[in-house]
């Protein structure tokens, strides 16, 4: 749990950071989204943002085990 703190918190302050990349991709995929199914964009948003926070545990939950 500690590895998954820690790159979160590093993507985030890293603006360069390649988790600070997939975040943009995600939100620009969530306006895309949003447009293409007429619905609420912070709903789409915030359904994105959540499946990358549960991609990103994941992975460092593998990295970890």
């Amino acid at each position: 749990m500690f590895m998954a703190r820690l790159i979160l918190v590093s993507g985030f302050l890293i603006p360069g950071s390649l988790l600070w990349y997939f975040l943009d991709n995600f939100l620009l995929l969530s306006r895309v989204l949003a447009v293409f199914y007429h619905r609420s964009f912070l709903l789409v948003q915030v359904i994105h943002f959540s499946c990358f926070l549960t991609i990103v545990l994941l992975v460092s939950c593998a990295e970890l085990g």
